[in-house]
């Protein structure tokens, strides 16, 4: 495949693929300005202009440091992929760059369409090794949305809403989520210093952190007198079938009602939520419901009768705990059991991440990582500004801390004691 079809090819998937239209002039301005990030960064300049862009290097001004790459007001995407591929070739030509690290720039730069998008190289590196943190870029800023319990970032105080303004050395404005993924990850043992603001501190503060090789914890339960308490850090295939059988656990215990803990936990896999969901709500229950471009990507996902017979679990009164790290498949749990009334949200908004993203395979074995459609609430509600909850916590005092121990955890507490309340 040439160069000029693989391009084509990628930005025909985006502009396919993508919940919001992109049209090809969009995609060649993000690929082209992102040349200039190619190293040594600045040593190529980007002036993009009407329907062409000019590349630059050195200060020569002669006419072999300047080429001019056109597309057509009407561009398509084989317009889009010449034009990256000569822009490409004149970078290789001038810096002598490796034609992978090139063709991954310009990736990179179309993916940057879509602000929660991402492009994901062959190599991503360890993936075992980091410092335990799920970020996002928000506003045009890199902020932590959960720290992984028990990894180096929650050890060290990190907690969700901190923004994170540099990754050694590097300018975290500047990254995408897989861009600032790859420097955080590392060998295990190895050094990440980061330049952390937070609202609470007058000035920013260098934090640094140990890599080491994380594991997500499993889910977590404990009994806090006659309330069952389980907390999910993440939802996988598994989730739904280990809290399914915590919660049995936790009746022979003598649970008489639940707390579900989804602070800090930044989702995972649709169905999941949905699984997790259904342990509680009746069969045929609208969970969420999702809105694309194409009539594949709207879909309204319902209930399900369990199989084993012991679930739904209607008779434990049940709260859910959340904050700002609460995110994605985690908001659709709490909305939709907020929905039907089966269970009172307590603590701080959620994240309001809305955007289903869905992984497309390239022939250069890397991947673009785009949103492809948005999920509603099971009342049709939009909830991009975050879920309220129906307790709201922001600024008690002590409701920040996320402990799992009433003792220290203020939203924990109140829980605990409105369920007491209700038995």
């Amino acid at each position: 495949m040439s160069p000029a079809e693989f391009f084509t090819r990628a930005v025909a998937t985006i502009q396919r693929q993508h919940v919001e239209p992109v049209s090809a002039t969009q995609l060649a301005d993000r690929a082209l300005r992102e040349l200039e990030s190619v190293p040594p960064a600045g040593a190529i300049r980007v002036l993009v202009r009407d329907n062409e862009a000019v590349l630059t290097h050195g200060e020569s001004g002669s006419a072999a440091a300047t080429v001019t790459v056109a597309w057509p007001a009407d561009a398509t995407a084989a317009d889009v992929g010449r034009a990256l591929t000569e822009a490409g070739r004149f970078v290789i030509g001038r810096l002598g760059t490796n034609p992978e690290s090139v063709a991954d720039t310009l990736l990179r730069g179309l993916a940057r369409v879509d602000v929660n998008g991402a492009y994901l190289p062959a190599d991503l590196g360890d993936a075992t090794a980091g410092v335990g943190l799920e970020i996002r870029m928000r506003d045009g800023a890199l902020v932590v949305l959960s720290p992984i319990e028990g990894g180096p970032a929650e050890r060290a105080g990190l907690r969700a809403g901190d923004r994170i303004l540099v990754i050694d050395g590097v300018s975290g404005a500047a990254l995408q989520n897989t861009d600032a993924g790859r420097l955080l990850r590392g060998a295990a043992g190895s050094r990440a210093a980061l330049l952390v603001a937070r609202r609470e501190w007058d000035q920013p503060r260098e934090i640094v952190l140990i890599r080491e090789r994380i594991r997500v914890p499993t889910l977590q339960r404990k009994m806090f007198g006659g309330v069952g308490y389980v907390r999910i850090s993440s939802l996988g295939e598994q989730t739904a079938r280990q809290l399914g059988s915590a919660v049995d656990v936790l009746r022979a215990e003598g649970a008489t009602a639940l707390v579900l803990d989804l602070r800090n936990s930044p989702g995972g896999l649709l169905t999941a939520a949905v699984e997790v969901s259904e342990l509680f709500l009746p069969e045929g229950r609208l969970v969420t419901s999702t809105v694309g471009r194409s009539p594949a990507q709207n879909v309204r996902l319902r209930t399900r009768a369990s199989a084993q017979g012991r679930w739904p679990i209607l008779d434990l009164p049940l709260a859910v705990l959340v904050n700002d790290g609460t995110a994605a498949g985690s908001e659709i749990v709490a909305s939709a059991l907020q929905d039907w009334g089966r269970a009172t949200i307590v603590g701080t908004r959620t994240a309001g991440h809305t955007r289903i993203m869905s992984i497309f395979p390239l022939a250069n074995g890397g991947a673009l990582k785009l949103t492809t459609s948005r999920w509603l609430t099971s009342k049709d509600r939009s909830v991009d500004e975050g879920l309220e909850p129906d307790i709201d916590l922001t600024g008690d005092a002590g409701a920040e801390s996320v402990a799992r121990d009433p003792d220290r955890d203020g939203s924990l507490r109140r829980v605990i004691e409105l369920l007491a309340r209700r038995g």
